[in-house]
This record gives C-alpha cells, sequence and structure tokens, in this order.
C-alpha cells in the first residue's frame, strides 16, 4: 500500500540515499513522524496526490521534509483528524528549512494545521520554517493556519529568510 511506500522511502533517504526521487501514484493517509524525510535533495512529486500526516515533532525543522535541498512539486498536503505539527522553532508544512542547498516548491497546495508550543519566536512558516539558501516558490498555496497562543514571528509562506538568501 502507498503508506508502506513511504516508510519504504523515507528509509531509503534518511539511510544514506538523499538524492533518491519518487513519484506518488496514490494519496497517502496516516503519514507520523517516523515518515519524516530528515534530508532529501531529490524530487518528490507528488503527481498531484495528497499526503495527509500527522506529526510529533518537539526539535527544530519540522514537516514532512526536515532539511530540503531538492524539489517538492504537484503535491497536496493536509493534516490528519487528530493531531497537528507539534514543534520547537522552523516548522512548514512542506520543509522546516532549506539546509543551504538550493530548493523548489511548485504547484504545492497545502491545508496542515501547524500547532506550536513555542513561547515567543517560532519562526515557522506555511511552507518553510527557515531558509539559508535559494528558494523558488512558484504557483503554490498555503490555506493552512499557525496555532500558538504563546508564538510569534511567522509567516505565510517562508518563517525566516536568512540574510544570504535569495
Amino acid at each position: 500500500n502507498s503508506l508502506r511506500h513511504m516508510l519504504f522511502l523515507s528509509g531509503y533517504v534518511n539511510n544514506g540515499f538523499p538524492n533518491a526521487s519518487a513519484r506518488l501514484e496514490a494519496d497517502i493517509t496516516g503519514v507520523t513522524e517516523a515518515m519524516v524525510l530528515k534530508d532529501f535533495r531529490g524530487t518528490l512529486d507528488g503527481n498531484y496526490h495528497t499526503i495527509e500526516y500527522n506529526i510529533n515533532h518537539p526539535a527544530e525543522n519540522a514537516g514532512l521534509i526536515e532539511l530540503l535541498g531538492g524539489t517538492v512539486k504537484n503535491l497536496y498536503l493536509k493534516t490528519g483528524k487528530q493531531v497537528a505539527v507539534l514543534i520547537d522553532e522552523f516548522a512548514g508544512s512542506v520543509a522546516g528549512n532549506t539546509a543551504n542547498s538550493a530548493a523548489y516548491i511548485s504547484n504545492v497546495v497545502s491545508y496542515v494545521t501547524i500547532k506550536s508550543n513555542v513561547d515567543g519566536d517560532g519562526t515557522h512558516g506555511g511552507l518553510v520554517g527557515r531558509t539559508g539558501s535559494e528558494l523558488t516558490i512558484t504557483n503554490s498555496m498555503f490555506a493552512g493556519s499557525i496555532e500558538g497562543e504563546k508564538t510569534s514571528c511567522c509567516g505565510g509562506f517562508v518563517g525566516w529568510l536568512d540574510a544570504t538568501s535569495s
């Protein structure tokens, strides 16, 4: 099934093959923190399918991908029914950080709810939490929400853009 394929992809990427590429052939429901891509530098083509996820990620760089240095395209993202994303700094529905490598996000629509427990500067973005490199976002939309009673300093697409970024 598709969930098993996502688990395989995350295992493959997280165990030394960050340049792997994948194309979804069906929607995936039930993605958890065990399937987060830690350092992804390939291409994830959603093929206009949806990934529904519930990630409890109490460390920095929360998102479907922790460190993105590749391409995510043609993808719909949404939060599952029970738990949204619980995070530290730098959360984004696509990626927590762009890992100082060129990153591309194209044709991505996100309906993810980011729930923050940060007291102060959360630096969360609808699509990417922090970028320290070239980041290109085209034809994409964040229609989710960023929630946190004590959290501030968040952005619609990107939470933080380093001074050396473009």
